[in-house]
């Protein structure tokens, strides 16, 4: 019996923007303390135009879902939730807080906010499935 599609609303991540901004800081405070502040000035407005500019690089939703084809696990993602293109995805980092994966050779991490706790669970169950599925 196949099982039903998972659909997952990825969102840009605010709390990664919030890690790049504190290590931005962090930097520029060792640069300041070991160096001049107006390097350190320098360091941490480009650390946070950066890590802004990242940010706005990201778009503000992503849909991704997994479905069934011939037995095998079909990953589509899709800008709006209308139109779906077929994508190559697998795990490069699974963890608690903080996961990495792979959609046809682009990163996509996924922080604790990306999107709600539930969707989170069944992304990473039915991609732990499929790596389960590809090593035997």
């Amino acid at each position: 019996m196949p099982k039903p599609s998972t659909v997952v609303v990825i969102r840009r991540s605010r709390l990664s923007l919030a890690v790049q901004v504190l290590l931005g800081l962090v930097l520029a405070s060792y640069a300041g303390w070991w160096l001049d502040y107006r390097i350190a000035a320098v360091v941490a407005l480009t650390a946070a135009g950066l890590g802004y500019r990242h940010y706005l690089a990201l778009p503000r939703r992503r849909y991704l879902r997994r479905g069934q084809a011939n037995g095998h696990a079909v990953w589509e993602s899709s800008p709006d939730g209308r139109v779906w293109q077929s994508e190559r995805c697998q795990w490069v980092r699974l963890g608690p807080l903080l996961s990495a994966l792979d959609l046809s050779g682009q990163r996509l991490w996924l922080w604790p906010d990306s999107s709600d706790a539930e969707s989170l669970r069944h992304l990473r169950e039915a991609l732990s499935e499929q790596s389960d599925g590809s090593s035997e």
